[in-house]
């Protein structure tokens, strides 16, 4: 499951922008970050800046340096007004102007910043012989650097790095946001660095289902997929039957090897070889139609954009009208062999069948050279310090039982990265960051806003009290429906569309 296309609720906010009574504590300067190609200050400018790092840590000088970006934007500025940054796992040279933290700085008259995460993008390591980081110089062994203690650092080194060099910024408080992974990290910041972190906005982002293993006893590694079985009942229960049966007749017919089926139904040029690895893999394909299909899809995550309901919609629907459960196991896999044979044309000019290797998608086989082949950041955050599991399910939802999903997980990882990563502990990972639901339960100034109809919402553990609208001491927990409806809704105006504000709390205060 990818952790970057998680769904934004839009924001509908009548924040109060006096900020510049606020008293944050003086940057510190042992942080001196060299700012490169700073542009002149204007609007319409979207091409990213640039800040070079330590490579391991920002408290000492380390052999190895990380050029990391970032896109400003402050047209918008008053003085003191706030700087609010958004932590981003994709490009940072996209056009700037939809993103959640420009429509923020928008309203509180501050400036955005969109900062590319450390291995991701165009933030990679640099190397002697190239400062600009030619991709073929990136070595795995500068995976012991992604951590989430530098990521956290990387934040607040933009922070006191634009604070300082900005007029009239000395005071200005700043706000993190993040969707999904990212709005962890932006949560994080708050609880570990309350002094320098005025306030965090977390949009759909799972602090539970975050161990890799097998014990029955930690019941929220279920909760994901019976989340998903949830909203499949909810379109229609006749659709959730229809959908058991054909994962149950899929699955007899790998138990026999009817590879001649499995051939059939994915329109493959030969039968797959009778391997439980390839076996495993083509029952895990469907599930992933299942899967994806329950996401809220949006132009990007952490991207405002039209609202647009998931898949789930359509494929109930098919799933009633079409009763022969071989041609419904037919339609789930379409839209992939789809992808998968037009990769194929892409590479051979051949689209009468696909290989199993097309089916599966596999970026070495497309792109030899290609630079995700040698750089898997996200694999590597998965495998260490945020081991989210969605793998595992009970008898109650559509997939039926299974425990031992996380489990592989877990041994994928030791092969992928040659058994050189330390996968930490939900209780671990609560402990070291103060995100455990007890400690985000008593916390300040967290917004933790969700789409009630994507199963990650789930995963969100924060319940704190339910304060009056002026009391600024509690963090907030908001949840809508706003996508993810059985008919695509028409955007309308913002102020239209919520009748309630999703930044209930005054961030003046």
């Amino acid at each position: 499951m990818k952790l970057t296309a998680y769904p934004f609720v839009v924001f509908n906010t009548l924040l109060n922008t006096n900020l510049a009574t606020l008293k944050i504590g003086a940057p510190s300067r042992d942080y001196a970050g060299l700012m490169k190609n700073r542009p002149s200050d204007t609007p319409s400018y979207n091409s990213p800046f640039s800040i070079t790092l330590p490579l391991l840590n920002h408290s000492y000088a380390v052999q190895g340096r990380i050029r990391q970006r970032y896109v400003l934007r402050e047209e918008d500025f008053e003085p003191h007004g706030p700087i609010i940054i958004q932590l981003t796992v994709q490009e940072a040279d996209f056009t700037s102007n939809d993103t959640i933290c420009r429509h923020m700085a928008k309203r509180l008259n501050g400036k955005s910043a969109v900062l590319e995460h450390r291995f991701f993008g165009g933030s990679l390591p640099t190397v002697p012989r190239d400062p600009e980081h030619r991709v073929d110089e990136f070595r795995p062994i500068y995976y012991q650097h992604l951590t989430m203690d530098n990521v956290m650092n990387d934040v607040r080194h933009l922070a006191k790095t634009l604070k300082r060099s900005g007029n009239q910024t000395a005071v200005s408080p700043v706000i993190v946001v993040g969707v999904g992974y990212e709005g962890f990290v932006a949560a994080a910041l708050r609880q570990k660095y309350p002094d320098e972190i005025f306030a965090a906005v977390s949009i759909n982002s799972p602090t539970m289902g975050l161990s890799l293993k097998s014990d029955y006893a930690f019941a929220d590694q279920f909760y994901y997929r019976n989340a998903v079985s949830r909203l499949y009942e909810a379109y229609s229960p006749l659709a959730v039957g229809r959908i058991r049966t054909a994962l149950g007749l899929l699955k007899d017919h790998i138990n026999k090897g009817d590879m001649a089926f499995i051939q059939k139904q994915l329109e493959l040029c030969e039968e797959p070889l009778w391997e439980p690895s390839q076996l495993n893999a083509i029952y895990n394909h469907y599930e992933s139609m299942l899967l994806d299909a329950a996401v809220v899809q949006t132009r990007k995550g952490e991207f405002r954009s039209e609202w647009s309901p998931s898949d789930i919609a359509w494929l109930t629907s098919e799933s009633v009208r079409i009763r022969n459960t071989e041609r419904f196991l037919l339609l789930m896999g379409q839209k992939t062999r789809i992808i998968a044979k037009m990769l194929r044309k892409i590479k051979e000019g051949i689209t009468r069948c696909i290989t199993f290797t097309d089916l599966l998608l596999s970026p070495k086989y497309h792109d030899d050279n290609s630079i995700r082949q040698l750089w898997d950041p996200m694999s590597y955050v998965g495998c260490t310090y945020y081991p989210i599991c969605t793998l595992n399910s009970d008898e109650r939802s559509i997939f039926g039982a299974r425990n031992d999903g996380c489990k592989k997980a877990l041994q994928e990882c030791q092969v992928r990265f040659n058994g050189s990563t330390t996968t930490l502990s939900q209780r671990q990972v609560w402990e070291r960051y103060d995100m455990s639901p007890d400690a985000l339960n008593v916390s300040s100034r967290i917004l933790f806003s969700l789409d009630s109809s994507d199963p990650l919402s789930s995963l969100v553990a924060a319940q704190p009290p339910d304060l009056e609208d002026t009391h600024c001491c509690s963090s907030r927990r908001i949840e809508r429906t706003v996508a993810g409806q059985p008919t695509i809704l028409k955007r309308v105006a913002e102020d239209e569309a919520v009748g309630s504000p999703l930044l209930p709390f005054d961030f003046a205060r």
